[in-house]
């Protein structure tokens, strides 16, 4: 019986959830204007904070002011080349397809969204079908409404969102109201894909009964290199992936969940889907570490560490369901192939780099199975391989 009303609970979530996402194709509000894409925009867009948007034409030598009216004037395929400075705006994405919003680097170009709405709401207007955002740090993104995300929000039909370099921080969410939300980053569609390479989802919130503080994603996952920690969500602190991805040389790290018991890093599989996590240090994430709903997913040369709970299923009595964990170090042991449980002996309780004290089993007790070819630093692996996300040198 609870197996029975637990699944049919579950059908009519994902029922609702993809009811809803398939009236989502129109602009939601934002705070920042929208403007009309032109036909004929320009390849090439400039925004600079002394740019003007009545006077200005969008080159570099009379750049717009604001990021808004830099989308909404490049043209299909074009770029939208933002100045360092701090733009204090609420975006809504209204680019054509396949444009790329870039600033100078992350750490000297700010979106911020001052607390009084999304910091970039990405729609599937004008066929939009691929944004890609890069170099920006993205702050105090705000949103009370269901199915969207603070910092950024992406809805719509067959979407990607690539981000590549982009800092997120101090975004929140809140609703009285349970709802799916997102403070960092949220994912909406059927099937929609976020993409990060670089990135950093640090220290956002959703307190709601269905909130994820760091990454909420229904569809397809891809992380590379980034870091999700010290998020705070109602259901999942960290990462909830409800479909299918990659997460490899992550750190998953001081993530807590208000409400949910999920910290860390929530594997939800869905119609036979997995996720693979790949070289990746999870670690002092609260309740558990990494929780698996009836995952067919896969953990490989992974560091599982000084989580309250490292490891929670929810398998209905089966004790280990269909994950797959292997040659990784976890905390009190898991069963599989070449699994361990000895103490990583990091640099310290932030740093997550092995040491010379690293016993030789964590530093060079990987398999070559998926190996990336680099950590996240960006140095080599070279054969011993290392569990975790920094290679030991």
């Amino acid at each position: 019986m609870k197996r029975a009303l637990i699944l049919a609970l579950t059908v009519l979530m994902v029922i609702s959830t993809v009811w809803f996402l398939a009236g989502c194709n129109n602009p939601t509000g934002g705070g920042g204007g929208g403007g009309t894409v032109i036909d004929n925009g320009l390849p090439l867009v400039f925004v600079s904070t002394t740019g003007s948007d009545e006077t200005g034409t969008g080159t570099s030598e009379l750049p717009y002011k604001t990021i808004q009216k830099g989308l909404s004037r490049v043209a299909s395929g074009g770029l939208v080349s933002v100045e360092s400075g701090i733009y204090t705006e609420n975006i809504t994405w209204c680019a054509n397809a396949n444009v790329i919003l870039r600033g100078a680097s992350a750490e000297t170009t700010i979106i911020d969204g001052n607390h009084s709405g999304m910091c970039i709401d990405v729609n599937n207007i004008n066929d939009c079908k691929v944004a890609t955002i890069e170099n920006f740090t993205i702050i105090n993104g705000y949103t009370s409404s269901g199915y969207t995300g603070a910092g950024i929000s992406l809805h719509g039909n067959a979407m990607t969102l690539y981000l590549n370099k982009v800092i997120i921080i101090n975004c929140s969410s809140e609703s009285h109201v349970y709802s799916y939300q997102g403070g960092g980053v949220a994912i909406f569609g059927w099937p929609c894909m976020l993409e990060a390479n670089q990135c950093q989802i640090i220290n956002n919130t959703s307190d709601t009964g269905g909130g994820v503080g760091g990454i909420l994603n229904f569809g397809i996952l891809k992380l590379y290199n980034c870091n999700v920690s010290g998020n705070a969500g109602g259901f999942v602190g960290g990462i909830f992936c409800f479909y299918n991805g990659k997460i490899e040389n992550c750190i998953v790290s001081n993530n807590s969940s208000i409400y949910g018991n999920k910290g860390g890093l929530y594997l939800y599989d869905y119609a036979g889907m997995s996720i693979d996590v790949i070289n990746s240090t999870i670690v002092s994430n609260e309740s558990p570490g990494v929780y698996s709903y009836y995952s067919l997913s896969r953990l490989v040369n992974c560091i599982i560490w000084g989580n309250n709970v490292d490891f929670a299923r929810d398998n209905y009595g089966d004790p280990v369901g269909n994950l797959t964990v292997k040659y990784c170090n976890v905390q009190g042991g898991f069963s599989g192939p070449g699994n361990i449980n000895i103490d990583p002996s990091f640099q310290s309780s932030i740093d997550y780099h092995l040491t010379s004290s690293t016993p030789i089993s964590v530093s060079r007790g990987a398999t070559v199975e998926g190996i990336p070819s680099r950590d996240y630093d960006g140095n080599p692996r070279t054969f011993p391989y290392s569990m975790g996300a920094y290679e030991y040198d």
